[in-house]
């Protein structure tokens, strides 16, 4: 165990070697064509990720160790993470501390900081929310509150909910999951509390300790009875009962309150209920929906995708089967007890031997071959194993009636996820195994594309000292991307696909611009989907949406050109394919010369507004080698289908797009720019207007000591 932190000259060397060569960092995964690169480091378990719109990563490290005594407090930390996006896996990314989260309680390996969330609108409110177990108010999990501030570093602001278990808690099955829906609310995981409470995951009040004289009767009215959340039968304190739900805040960055058309009146922070020890929330960008891990009891562990009220039957029922927990279903059918509440939703899939699962997150790329787009991925945390949900266009709703596990990576070898480097900086290699998977995100790769990151610890210890490692997911072969829209599906799909519609549910207040300032001031920056409004009392008013298609991406547009969609700013989904058909650079006077031709597919016809501004990159391993850019084209348009611009006093000495059948662009350019001749070229990026496309050139390219060339 580490006993004390190192001291300063210790982590300096750490610090190095973490920057070290990393040797084999890559492990071929059991999918054809796919995978994983070691990219970034921490030297504590992380339990959550999450990927900000500017390309950070930020990590929940779960705590500084175990802290064994439940009365003193211990620490974590929130760590961000910037060049993982480019290593190659020859360098470990560090990341640096954003923020320390103080009086954490981790006596086992299911307490500390279990998830984190930015807030929706992150670029303009800088605000991160952590769950956590700690030693304030008897132990209880709370969510708080950090904010970053000008310096880049994290700053707690404040506690924002507290109390979400029953007083008498054990440490374990504490839940985990966190993250924002579609509609700006908080959603949290809250688990069951463990022993005999776990009836708390039926009961919406009441959170003294379940008395062994209840539970026959508990079991006997919520599993074959007509009643719904019953009213326990002895004197209790009557206070909001949140142990194995999924609960739905407004927060805003403030103190929760509950989100507007809560689905149970008699308890408005509760949006499902029936779970056991829900451990990730993952929200699809496309649906809406949230997906929940949930761990079993002995049989089943099972994917659920949460509508309002939902009610999945724990401890009624174990995954699909009845529950062992329960005496009075014992012999009994499942249907038995379905037949007694039909308005219970069975798991999408289960997996038997309950295994424990972890994160869970939606790919909505376009670095991976089209089959793999939309669908829902998730770990299996014990011997590192990827599985993943099919979900099919246009709708990529999951079949009601539940599907079978859909293996991703589930190869026998624990040993998969193995990376050599100087891990406690004393010089030498060390092989260090990471068989534990805890997190998965989706966040952009060395060429701006979005792909998935998982995130692996050396073993299962409740010591809480093993080291983390972050995988990115990469795709080695050459495939077509999804060719269709990347925006939220029609209404239609929820209404023939039997679920709700999370783009209906009442939004919660975000966090708005006008907060402190007079009224009549311009507002509308945090709102990127709405033209600019005025402060009245404090609330941005009179902003209209923009037309559905906008774009709202600002920032870099290899980053995902996002679009605007009924009012609200849906993210993109990284850049579209660039096909080269020939590429070189020659030294001239005073810089390099550069010929391109090659063909790429717009999301839509380009016209002379949508393509202003254009940029040409080429880049290497270390980064960009070339670059050229032409801000205000004066476009001409000779023929039919053709955009022209030839300058002399430009970067681009020529440049010619020209529509072709099936929405193709041809593009053809000259351009000069110092500096000398780069000696290789490994990618290249083409940006037009608010579109951006890729061309990996990774050993197609020639060099000699005149001319650099590269073919299809």
């Amino acid at each position: 165990m580490r006993a004390t932190r190192p001291s300063p000259a210790a982590l300096l060397a750490a610090a190095l070697a973490v920057c070290a060569l990393a040797g084999r960092a890559r492990a071929t995964l059991s999918t054809a064509g796919f995978r994983a690169v070691a990219v970034a480091h921490a030297e504590y378990p992380v339990s959550s990720i999450a990927v900000a719109p500017d390309g950070r990563l930020f990590a929940a490290v779960q705590a500084h160790g175990q802290q064994t005594d439940s009365a003193l407090p211990g620490t974590a930390e929130i760590r961000v993470y910037q060049s993982y996006a480019t290593t190659d896996g020859s360098m470990l990314d560090g990341g640096r501390v954003w923020a320390t989260v103080d009086g954490v309680r981790a006596t086992t390996g299911e307490e500390g900081v279990l998830g984190l969330a930015l807030a929706p609108d992150f670029p303009t409110s800088r605000l991160v929310y952590v769950y956590l177990t700690t030693t304030d108010e008897a132990a209880n999990q709370h969510v708080r509150l950090y904010r970053e501030n000008d310096a880049g570093v994290g700053e707690y602001a404040g506690t924002v909910a507290t109390g979400l278990e029953p007083p008498a808690e054990s440490p374990n099955r504490n839940g985990s999951g966190l993250g924002f829906g579609v509609d700006g609310c908080l959603y949290v995981g809250v688990g069951d509390n463990g022993s005999a409470n776990r009836w708390n995951a039926q009961l919406l009040v009441g959170t003294d300790p379940i008395r062994a004289s209840e539970t026959s009767t508990l079991c006997s009215q919520v599993c074959l009875g007509p009643d719904l959340y019953p009213a326990r039968a002895v004197a209790n304190d009557g206070a909001p009962n949140q142990a194995g739900k999924v609960l739905r805040l407004a927060v805003g960055g403030a103190a929760a309150v509950p989100a507007p058309g809560a689905p149970l009146a008699a308890q408005p922070f509760v949006f499902a209920a029936g779970l056991r020890n829900p451990q990730a929330l993952g929200v699809h960008p496309l649906t809406g929906q949230l997906y929940v891990t949930e761990r079993g009891d002995t049989l089943e562990s099972e994917i659920d995708v949460v509508d309002a009220g939902s009610n999945f039957g724990w401890p009624c029922l174990d995954g699909t089967q009845v529950a062992a927990a329960s005496s009075c279903v014992a012999g009994l059918p499942a249907a038995t007890v379905y037949g007694n509440h039909p308005t219970w939703r069975p798991p999408l899939l289960v997996h038997t031997g309950r295994p424990a699962l972890a994160g869970v997150a939606a790919y909505t790329g376009l670095a991976y071959p089209a089959e793999y787009f939309g669908d829902v991925f998730y770990l299996l945390r014990d011997g590192a194993r990827i599985y993943r949900v099919d979900l099919a266009p246009p709708c990529f709703l999951p079949d009601a009636n539940g599907r079978a596990p859909l293996a991703f990576h589930d190869g026998a070898d624990d040993g998969d996820f193995t990376v050599f480097f100087d891990r406690d900086g004393d010089g030498s290699i060390d092989e260090v195994s990471f068989t534990t998977f805890t997190a998965i995100a989706q966040g952009p790769d060395p060429l701006g594309r979005q792909v998935l990151y998982v995130v692996a610890k050396e073993g299962n210890s409740s010591a809480l000292t093993e080291d983390s490692a972050i995988f990115r997911i990469e795709y080695a072969a050459s495939a077509p991307p999804y060719p269709g829209p990347l925006g939220r599906i029609a209404d239609s799909c929820f209404t023939a696909g039997g679920y709700e519609n999370p783009f209906t549910r009442p939004a919660c207040a975000a966090v708005g611009p006008c907060a402190g300032l007079p009224d009549g001031t311009a507002c509308g920056a945090s709102a990127p989907c709405r033209a600019a409004g005025r402060c009245v009392a404090g609330a941005c008013i009179g902003r209209q949406p923009l037309p559905d298609g906008s774009s709202c991406a600002g920032g870099d547009p290899c980053g995902g050109r996002a679009v605007c969609q009924a009012g609200v700013c849906q993210p993109g989904s990284g850049p579209r394919a660039l096909t080269i058909g020939s590429l070189g650079v020659r030294p001239v006077p005073h810089g390099s010369e550069v010929a391109l031709s090659g063909w790429f597919v717009p999301t839509a016809p380009l016209t002379p507004a949508a393509a202003r501004p254009v940029s040409l990159e080429l880049r290497d391993a270390a980064g960009v080698v070339f670059r050229a850019r032409l801000d205000e084209p004066t476009w001409r348009q000779p023929r039919r289908g053709l955009l022209a611009e030839r300058r002399a006093r430009s970067d681009f000495t020529a440049l010619a797009l020209r529509s072709q059948p099936g929405g193709v662009v041809a593009v053809a350019l000259h351009a000069r720019r110092k500096p000398d001749t780069p000696h290789e070229v490994s990618a290249a990026r083409l940006v037009i207007g608010d579109e951006c496309f890729t061309a990996d050139l990774s050993g197609r390219c020639t060099v000699t000591p005149r001319r650099l060339r590269c073919h299809r």
